[in-house]
């Protein structure tokens, strides 16, 4: 009877999800899958797999997952796993350290197993950052990404690896940016878009951020 329910729970959530998008009414913070859609159709003929650099429960990895197979690409997923490293002095306390631990690698495997996604679908390489980027191998190319781990440093560190690896034509995608702030991630991307030409804003929208690669 609670797995019943259960059941219930999240039919009645992706039914208001819905319509709350048909009006345009998105959740901060949430990756939707007709806006991911829409975005990962652009690089259709671009080179490159998909990623998501910092995913903790991974619900937007599912979408993108399942988005690249549409277009036989594969799945890179980046995290400590571990939760937040400590802040540094250009970030507020909202991120201290641990958060957004779901157990490491492994407590996130399960929880992808519980969604029916298997280990052999995506690859996962944990690790805080920078440190995690040397797992992955050196030849691998982007044509879409997902930036969304919150503190200042990292999100320098994650933009000053991940773009020379994102084809041309590719699409970087970044939450919680607002134009106007001077701390955490919206420092280091807009330290970013101002020292950086070869890019075109896509749209923004929901604290989310959308650029293209210049082709």
């Amino acid at each position: 009877m609670k797995r019943f329910f259960l059941k219930i729970l999240v039919v009645v959530r992706g039914l208001v999800r819905s319509v709350l998008y048909m009006f345009n009414i998105r959740r901060p913070g949430y990756w939707y899958w007709g806006d991911l859609r829409r975005f990962t159709s652009m690089v259709e003929n671009v080179k490159g797999d998909f990623a998501e650099i910092g995913v903790w429960r991974g619900e937007a990895s599912r979408k993108v997952i399942r988005l690249a197979l549409i277009q036989s690409k594969k799945t890179h997923l980046i995290d400590s796993f571990r939760g937040m490293d400590d802040p540094g002095s250009f970030d507020s306390d909202f991120h201290p350290k641990g958060r957004f631990d779901v157990g490491g690698l492994a407590g996130f495997r399960l929880i992808m197993e519980s969604h029916g996604f298997s280990k052999d679908e995506y690859f996962a390489y944990d690790g805080l950052i920078p440190t995690c980027f040397e797992k992955v191998p050196n030849d691998v190319r982007f044509s879409f990404v997902i930036i969304d781990v919150d503190n200042y440093t990292p999100t320098r560190d994650t933009l000053n690896w991940i773009w020379p690896r994102i084809s041309r034509g590719g699409i970087l995608a970044l939450d919680d940016f607002n134009a106007m702030s001077d701390t955490d991630c919206s420092k280091a991307i807009n330290e970013f878009l101002r020292e950086r030409s070869d890019y075109s804003r896509l749209d923004f929208f929901n604290c989310q951020l959308f650029l293209r690669k210049e082709m």
